[in-house]
């Protein structure tokens, strides 16, 4: 049977290939097994994670790092089990061969990731988190290609960053965006010749960096990129159908300036409206038409 089931049917994932992989580090042990006391555990996985915990420290060590015991014994998997023991010992995950920088902020909480994800989910949850990234975008940048390598992390974590600071973004924008700028900046161009020659080209942008980047301009590649705008200038300005709240119109008087000020809470109900409102106003709600076609949000705008 699988001892971690999101690592699938790997070599090296059952118990026995686990124990065995303690003990190839067998030096690192600070206590004997036979000296080991099994807890209270029912389930096997915690009482190997106990017995993990014995063997190479008394400080405490997230239960999803279990995993890297279940790896098989290549170079990968003894690069994980070093994290393990790095924070078995008392060292800080910052200090540790880790593929990416981490602040005090986001070591802190990738050792409060879920016990279910992997290691690269719990650094990807630290690293998004740690920097006041939301729980949607975290769980959202998982299902990319980020949630499973850190490969070119020097460049992806400068998209990440972006994302960060784009709170008005549809979650489910994300897998795009990263989908766009993988194709610009990474994946090679081919040509296929009448003769049925194959030639193959660098990316289309190799140079593509996040300095600068207006979010406006990239989510509208984006759109192009995906056909979202040959389907909107295909069909007629859609208009959805309203929430059922309503708008609010509120008229006063401001005393300092004397000037009659006119209040309005307006819900927007076309992609235009959500564009415009997304300019005017620095941020990405223009993302959300989809959603608000399909009826799982409203967006309202706060007028005067």
């Amino acid at each position: 049977d699988r001892a971690i089931s999101h690592l699938g049917d790997v070599e090296g994932n059952t118990f026995v290939d686990g124990v065995i992989a303690l003990a190839k580090h067998h030096r690192d042990w600070v206590r004997e097994p036979e000296d080991w006391q099994p807890g209270k555990y029912s389930n096997v996985r915690r009482r190997f994670g106990d017995l993990a915990r014995y063997l190479f420290g008394k400080f405490g060590v997230p239960v999803f790092m279990d995993a890297v015991w279940f790896m098989g014994l290549g170079e990968d998997a003894h690069q994980k089990q070093r994290w393990f023991l790095h924070v078995g010992f008392g060292g800080n995950i910052r200090t540790a061969d880790i593929p990416l920088h981490l602040t005090k902020m986001m070591a802190h909480r990738f050792l409060e990731a879920p016990d279910s994800f992997s290691v690269t989910q719990a650094f990807r949850y630290g690293q998004v988190l740690g920097q006041e990234g939301s729980e949607g975008l975290m769980r959202a940048i998982l299902e990319t290609r980020l949630g499973q390598s850190f490969e070119h992390e020097d460049f992806w974590h400068t998209v990440i960053l972006f994302l960060v600071n784009s709170p008005m973004l549809d979650p489910a924008y994300v897998r795009p965006v990263v989908d766009y700028i993988y194709f610009q900046k990474y994946q090679p161009q081919g040509v296929t010749h009448p003769d049925g020659r194959v030639e193959v080209f660098e990316s289309l942008e190799p140079r593509f960096s996040m300095r600068g980047r207006s979010r406006t301009k990239l989510f509208r590649a984006v759109d192009r990129w995906m056909g979202y705008e040959k389907q909107e200038k295909g069909v007629p300005q859609v208009e959805w159908k309203k929430s059922g709240f309503e708008g609010l119109l509120v008229k006063e008087k401001d005393a300092p300036t004397g000037l009659a000020l006119t209040w309005q809470v307006v819900e927007l109900r076309t992609a235009k409206e959500l564009t415009t409102e997304g300019r005017e106003m620095s941020h990405c709600i223009g993302s959300y038409a989809n959603r608000c076609r399909r009826g799982n949000v409203s967006v309202w705008s706060i007028q005067l």
